[in-house]
């Protein structure tokens, strides 16, 4: 099993093993059971990053429910593969804001006295997410473990790394559809459209319900001109989680682009009333 142990992840975040299990407890993380005796459980990157928040927002005397409203809203708003370090926590007064570019989670106007950022974390585990996954690219690691270190490779921006990783895992794991979602937006990003087109086509024979998939097929079409087939792709990750905020705008964009003013005010509203 992959992952970082409890002394591992207390040692690095700078609090006690004893609150770092107390937060498993709560369900604020998604650590894993372990096999051995000497750790219960396994961390990934993603849990550190909120531990980190945590600590941060404790020492800044925000209030126990509203650190745990935040850490909660950061989890649901970080997919698998979103880099982490662009995100930014604001305390104001005992109330905690999100921030992502110009997305205000918790929007309560006001005076900001304090402002972080997880880049800081992210410099720090780096060492010891690539010392993780050069041990399991040699050794015998399950597709869905591979796929994990992938993402904590991307959080660190290693991009390489990771695509090495998640190509390995559709090699343990063919039918492993994430996999193929994360090497079709890496390809994406390197420039490479008709490959990521290839790609998220390959991971929706797989699992047709992939709304991840479907929402960046749209971004590809949007890509090739091919605005029709956007327009559906989006449409279909909206049918499977009608709450993707980011399908509701970049179908608002397309309405506006199209000259649908009533379907673009509509989407881009139901975009506001999820991201604000």
């Amino acid at each position: 099993m992959t992952g970082y142990s409890t002394n591992e992840v207390a040692d690095l975040v700078g609090l006690k093993p004893d609150q770092v299990r107390s937060f498993v407890k709560t369900g604020l993380l998604n650590a894993a059971e372990g096999h051995q005796p000497h750790y219960r459980y396994r961390y990934s990157f993603q849990d550190m990053v909120l531990l980190r928040m945590a600590k941060q927002l404790r020492e800044a005397h925000a209030s126990g429910q509203a650190i745990a409203r935040a850490l909660r809203m950061l989890k649901a708003r970080l997919p698998a593969g979103k880099s982490l370090s662009s995100v930014r926590v604001l305390v104001e007064g005992r109330n905690v804001l999100v921030r992502e570019k110009d997305s205000l989670w918790d929007p309560k106007s006001g005076q900001i006295q304090i402002d972080f950022s997880m880049s800081s974390l992210t410099r720090e585990v780096a060492p010891m997410v690539k010392a993780a996954a050069r041990i399991a690219h040699e050794s015998a690691t399950s597709a869905d473990d591979l796929y994990d270190l992938g993402i904590d490779l991307e959080m660190i921006n290693d991009l390489e790394g990771a695509k090495r990783l998640y190509v390995l895992a559709t090699e343990r794991d063919p039918e492993h559809a994430d996999a193929w979602v994360n090497l079709g937006r890496l390809a994406h990003i390197a420039g490479e459209t008709q490959e990521a087109l290839r790609l998220f086509n390959i991971a929706l024979k797989i699992n047709a319900d992939n709304v991840i998939a479907w929402f960046n097929l749209g971004v590809v079409q949007e890509n090739l001109g091919a605005v029709e087939n956007a327009f559906s792709a989006y449409r279909k990750a909206l049918v499977l989680d009608r709450d993707f905020s980011d399908a509701h705008y970049n179908l608002a964009r397309l309405y506006e682009e199209t000259g649908d003013k009533q379907s673009a005010v509509r989407h881009l509203n139901a975009y506001k009333k999820l991201v604000c």
